[in-house]
């Protein structure tokens, strides 16, 4: 989920099977507009921890990093904000 300066998006799943360790993956993403990301909401599932190191988000000539911080463990922990 996005948050930005107008509102926010619906979450939006990036893989169906997880993600191979150090893998580096880019997706295309179509929302309503919510101006400048001020925010990201990360959920995972499963019980393997994730961890990535970034999160870049680009929009037209605009673009936005945010840290990941700590890894996700699910159950307890399988929601982070950015």
């Amino acid at each position: 989920m996005f948050s930005g300066t107008y509102g926010k998006t619906d979450y939006v799943k990036l893989s169906e099977f997880g993600f191979e360790n150090g893998e580096y993956s880019t997706h295309e993403i179509m929302a309503k507009s919510i101006g400048d990301v001020t925010s990201i909401k990360v959920k995972a599932s499963g019980t393997i921890p994730y961890q990535c190191k970034t999160i870049e988000v680009e929009l037209d000539f605009k673009f936005w990093v945010f840290d990941c911080g700590e890894p996700l463990f699910c159950p307890k922990y399988c929601e982070r904000e950015f």
